[in-house]
């Protein structure tokens, strides 16, 4: 008899959530692979990758100590985008520090989760903004200390390479995509890029797909353009670390031509996304992009 794959939804991950939040072994054991890996971001003492269920868990448990119990991750609901076996969604990150009354954090923080069965099998985290910062002076064990710098040196918390990298992904949603100057292309992507994001790049279906190389990239933006001539592409927060950028848009246009099998009548979309890009030498390589392509679907009549 066939396994019947499980269906991610909304609701599930935010059960996933709730779950955690039980402490409830069985439930928890219920949405939380085993085996599962998660990456925690920064550079702090809890920056890194843990290996297992238990090990995950263990991790809470450092996290409720050091924030006396204080430590809130409250799911934001409306925030989650679910798309075949990934879901991304954002929570809101509050807490105080066990005997360090000064040391407060108020950040947001976007996760990615890969699913099996399910359960999450893996997971990172992505922080926006000056919300990195903030969270590794929050776990650090330095007492608060106000940043000073002396006029015109760089302060050393600025990555200079991240903030290369973040400005290639401007010109990305700036000039490729909001503005179609396919020529870019060739400047800010390596030969071999690849793209793993929902509607395939010829149009035919508004399932996931992969876009390899520049020629099917430009194709992929001759497509949107095309069927949404005054597509517009926000960049509402933007976190880089090392050689990835993660970035939450939101993409909106009026439907002037055909797009994955549906004929114009005019519609408007607004579809908020996350986009997790990996560079090398200063040019995207590889991309992963997540939106929910049913509600796009449904924005636009079918």
């Amino acid at each position: 008899m066939a396994t019947v794959k499980a269906i991610i939804t909304a609701e599930h991950v935010k059960e996933a959530y709730a779950a955690l939040g039980s402490g409830n072994m069985d439930t928890i054991r219920k949405y939380w692979d085993a085996e599962m890996v998660w990456q925690v971001p920064g550079h702090n003492r809890l920056s890194g990758w843990y290996f297992g269920l238990d090990k995950f868990l263990a991790f809470m448990g450092q996290v409720g100590k050091l924030s006396g119990n204080s430590y809130k991750m409250e799911y934001i609901a409306g925030q989650v985008i679910v798309t075949g076996e990934y879901s991304a969604n954002i929570t809101h990150n509050q807490g105080n520090r066990a005997n360090q009354t000064e040391k407060t954090l108020d950040i947001e923080v976007v996760h990615v989760l890969r699913w099996k069965d399910g359960k999450v099998i893996a997971g990172k985290g992505a922080i926006f903004g000056d919300g990195a910062s903030e969270n590794d002076l929050f776990w650090s064990s330095a007492p608060v200390v106000a940043p000073t710098t002396q006029s015109g040196t760089t302060p050393k918390a600025v990555n200079l390479s991240v903030e290369a990298n973040k400005a290639v992904l401007d010109r990305h949603f700036n000039q490729v995509l909001n503005q179609g100057m396919l020529d870019v292309v060739d400047e800010i992507y390596t030969d071999d890029y690849v793209l793993d994001a929902p509607v395939r790049s010829d149009g035919s279906s508004q399932s996931r797909g992969l876009t390899q190389g520049r020629e099917q990239l430009k194709q992929r933006v001759t497509l949107f353009r095309t069927a949404f001539p005054d597509i517009y592409f926000s960049q509402d927060d933007v976190v880089g670390e090392g050689d990835t950028v993660v970035v939450r848009y939101n993409f909106s246009g009026t439907q002037r031509g055909e797009f994955a099998g549906i004929q114009p009548e005019g519609r408007s979309i607004s579809i908020m996304g996350i986009l997790i890009a990996h560079l090398e030498n200063g040019k995207i390589r590889e991309a992963w992009s997540a939106f929910d392509s049913a509600e796009l679907m449904k924005q636009l009549g079918n």
